[in-house]
C-alpha cells in the first residue's frame, strides 16, 4: 500500500480519515497518527486530544524559554526539546557562550511560535525538519550562524593558544633557571 500523498510505502494510517501515510506525512499527537489535512481541518476537541494541548500559559512559555529546549518539551515537542537541550548543554560545556545565546534566542522565539500555532490548532511534527527547512530557505541566516561559530571558536582558540604559550614559556623559564643555576655552580666551583 502506497502513501496517499507520495509514491512511497505507507507505514501509518490516519486516525480520522483512514488515509494511508508514509513517515513524512504522518503526524503523531498524543500517540495517535493524523494526516496534515485532518489536523488543519479539525479542532482539538474533535480529535479527542486533551484540551490542555493548546491551552498553555503564555507566562509559563516566557519563563521556560530562557533555557533552550525546556519550553518545547512543555509544549509537547519532546524530541525537539531534547535536541535543543542537548545542544545548549554542549555549548555551555565547550564555553561557546555566543552560540548558547543564539540558541537561547532561537528557542525563545520558537517556543512562542509553537505556542501560538497550537492555539490556532496548527500542529507541527515533533522534529527539527521545519527548522532545517528554514535554514535551507534562508541562506543569510546560515551565513550569520557560520560566522558566529567561527568567531566563537576563534575566541576560544585564542585563549587556548595563550594558555599553551604561557605553559611553554613557564617550561622554558624553568629550564633556563635550572641551566643558569648549574652554570653558576660550575663557575663558583672553578673560580
Amino acid at each position: 500500500m502506497n502513501c496517499a500523498n507520495h509514491n512511497k510505502k505507507a507505514t501509518n494510517i490516519c486516525s480520522i480519515c483512514n488515509k494511508a501515510l508514509c513517515e513524512e506525512c504522518a503526524l503523531t499527537i498524543n500517540e495517535k497518527i493524523f494526516c496534515k489535512e485532518c489536523l488543519l481541518n479539525n479542532s482539538c476537541k474533535s480529535l479527542n486530544t486533551s484540551a490542555k494541548l493548546h491551552c498553555k500559559s503564555q507566562f509559563m512559555v516566557f519563563l521556560l524559554s530562557f533555557f533552550p529546549g525546556i519550553v518545547q518539551m512543555y509544549l509537547g515537542y519532546i524530541k525537539r526539546g531534547l535536541i535543543l537541550l542537548a545542544l545548549g548543554i554542549l555549548m555551555l560545556k565547550i564555553n561557546a557562550l555566543e552560540l548558547f545565546l543564539l540558541l537561547m534566542a532561537f528557542s525563545f522565539f520558537d517556543g512562542f511560535k509553537l505556542n501560538n500555532d497550537l492555539r490556532l490548532n496548527i500542529y507541527h511534527e515533533d522534529s527539527l525538519k521545519d527548522v532545517f527547512q528554514f535554514i535551507k530557505n534562508n541562506k543569510f541566516f546560515l551565513a550569520i550562524l557560520l560566522i558566529l561559530i567561527f568567531i566563537s571558536f576563534a575566541i576560544n582558540a585564542r585563549h587556548f593558544l595563550f594558555d599553551i604559550f604561557d605553559f611553554l614559556f613557564d617550561i622554558f623559564e624553568n629550564i633556563f633557571d635550572f641551566l643558569f643555576d648549574i652554570f653558576e655552580n660550575i663557575f663558583d666551583f672553578i673560580f
